[in-house]
């Protein structure tokens, strides 16, 4: 006898949207407690990241792990080894593709920090910044950008009245000094922040001590800077105070100022010179990013604010995913996406993968009409600020009973005397991969 399988209004729009956002899988780290601090993506299959001792936050570990199945399973080497490198620490990484990587490393003791690569996939590390560059006892590099296969810069903190920034031309094989008189002056007591960037459209932003945002619009070869609403975006200056923020495109963007816990949402539309306070419903954690021609998520591991949540709406709503710890998010794109753990072998855990079938991608698409619901002859489907790519209707026990594919247009006609009188949900998904359940009555 088969048994029957019954389903809930609930339970059928879980089933048809992908009721899980993260999948969480063993980040490969042999020793627990290594938490994810960066992730960087350098497709749908290839990502890097490192860690930081969770059990013991003071101690400097140069650990990392890497994917290049698209999440499913994680190689980790604790500790690399950067050839040359004696009493360094990892500030930053930067993905290039399954063999090749940047780390930056600053100093922890006798020597110099500066930039390493790796063109073997993680096996070997050679330094690849000139014996110049951050060799200041007070230099402290903190990040390292490409534009493009050529054309990137690194950042370190103030040196000598001037942030100490860098510029190559020829993928890091050498690197020239940007000019302070190319660079916004920093104010007394300001530096910069490991990993503390952003890139959108033309346009790359990193943070200070000071609550400022530098913006290049000229792959680097320029900065000025602007004052944010908050005081520090990284709590070295005024304890319980950071910030994190994304940015859309070169001129919309977010911040979130996390004031001991207490997390504040600010707009901007002018790429960061002016910023309104928001008064989003929902919970916002404490870090933020943007998904290319999609949503908002915001992360957060603190013991009294860890989850996560996104938002359709620009930020003025927020849905909650988890109340587990995050400890950092990227995305590439609305289908490749993680966020950071820890790691246990026991619990095979460490790195959480976005799930691009989940109820996420599965939330609203902008401009979407369907009518007449309930319908009694004929349902109109349609978009106004994108084309239709897919069209699927499920019946009550979750089959698929209709469905138009590679479609590219802005109105669609279903004949719904063609179904029998009852529930159905419409998934809808148009050109950008955006997609949305509706719950369909038929007459």
């Amino acid at each position: 006898m088969k048994k029957l399988l019954l389903f809930t209004f609930a339970t059928l729009m879980a089933f048809v949207a992908g009721a899980q956002t993260w999948n969480e899988t063993f980040s490969g780290f042999a020793t627990d407690s290594r938490g994810i601090t960066e992730i960087s993506i350098a497709d749908a299959n290839v990502a890097w990241a490192f860690a930081y001792d969770g059990a013991d936050t003071s101690n400097t570990i140069r650990a990392i792990t890497k994917t290049i199945d698209g999440g499913v399973t994680w190689t980790a080497t604790d500790p690399i080894v950067l050839t040359g490198g004696i009493n360094v620490g990892m500030s930053e990484i930067f993905a290039i593709d399954a063999d090749n990587a940047w780390v930056v490393a600053y100093a922890t003791g006798i020597g110099t920090g500066g930039l390493w690569k790796t063109t073997d996939g993680g096996a070997n590390w050679v330094k690849k910044s000139s014996s110049s560059m951050y060799s200041n006892s007070a230099s402290f590099p903190n990040l390292l950008y490409f534009f493009d296969a050529n054309n990137g810069f690194c950042q370190g903190d103030p040196i000598n009245g001037d942030f100490e920034l860098y510029s190559t031309t020829d993928g890091g094989e050498t690197w020239m000094p940007i000019s302070g008189s190319n660079i916004e002056n920093p104010v007394a007591g300001e530096w910069g922040y490991v990993h503390g960037y952003v890139a959108a459209g033309n346009s790359v932003w990193f943070t200070t001590s000071k609550g400022r945002l530098y913006r290049s619009t000229d792959n680097g070869a320029t900065f000025t800077a602007h004052q944010t609403p908050i005081d520090d975006f990284g709590g070295m200056v005024v304890t319980g105070h950071s910030g994190t923020f994304t940015f859309k495109d070169d001129n919309e963007g977010w911040l979130v100022g996390d004031y001991n816990d207490v997390n504040t949402l600010y707009h901007t539309t002018d790429g960061g010179v002016s910023w309104t306070p928001m008064t989003p419903t929902g919970n916002v954690f404490s870090d933020i990013t943007y998904i290319s021609g999609a949503y908002l998520i915001s992360v957060g591991a603190s013991s009294s604010n860890a989850g996560s949540s996104y938002s359709t709406d620009g930020g003025a709503t927020w849905i909650d995913i988890d109340a587990v710890q995050h400890t950092c998010v990227s995305f590439l794109d609305i289908n490749t996406g993680y966020s950071g753990g820890f790691s246990s072998q026991a619990d095979n855990s460490g790195i959480f993968k976005y799930d691009a079938g989940s109820s996420i991608a599965n939330s609203k698409i902008d401009g979407l009409n369907v009518y007449p619901n309930p319908a009694t002859a004929v349902i109109n489907i349609s978009l106004d600020k994108s084309n239709i790519s897919n069209i699927s209707i499920y019946d009550i026990t979750g089959q698929e009973v209709y469905s138009l594919k590679d479609l590219d247009v802005n109105q669609v006609k279903v004949n719904s005397t063609d179904f029998a009188k009852g529930i159905y949900i419409l998934k809808v998904v148009d050109q950008n991969d955006a997609k949305q359940t509706i719950k369909l009555v038929i007459k």
